[in-house]
């Protein structure tokens, strides 16, 4: 995964792509809170909303990984099935740690 490619393939410069995914990674960790205590308290339409969010998000910046992890998981709630919707929040998480790693390192080669 490569923070310049990913940006040209959503239209937008190094710099743009970047600022994104530092919201995409706050608003996307509130969303995170949200899924496990809706998880936890098997509540189906908070997991669908959630889901849906982060499916949303993640597919408009190029992270397909976490798009379909999350498209998988709205999916099995829609079918009332939260089976592996635990494991499949963390995956996402790890997605996530991957991508803030990758901004960390194209930050620190941009201004080092």
């Amino acid at each position: 995964m490569n923070l310049k490619t990913l940006a040209e393939k959503v239209d937008l410069d190094e710099a743009e792509y970047q600022d994104m995914i530092d919201l995409f990674l706050k608003t996307t960790s509130l969303h995170l809170i949200q899924l496990e205590t809706a998880i936890e308290t098997e509540d189906t339409r908070k997991v669908i909303e959630s889901a849906h969010s982060i499916k949303g998000s993640a597919a408009s910046l190029g992270l397909t990984g976490i798009s379909g992890v999350a498209w998988g998981m709205e999916a099995n709630a829609r079918a009332n099935n939260l089976t592996g919707a635990g494991r499949a929040v963390q995956t996402i998480k790890a997605e996530m740690e991957r991508v803030a790693e990758l901004v960390s390192v194209s930050s620190t080669a941009r201004n080092g």
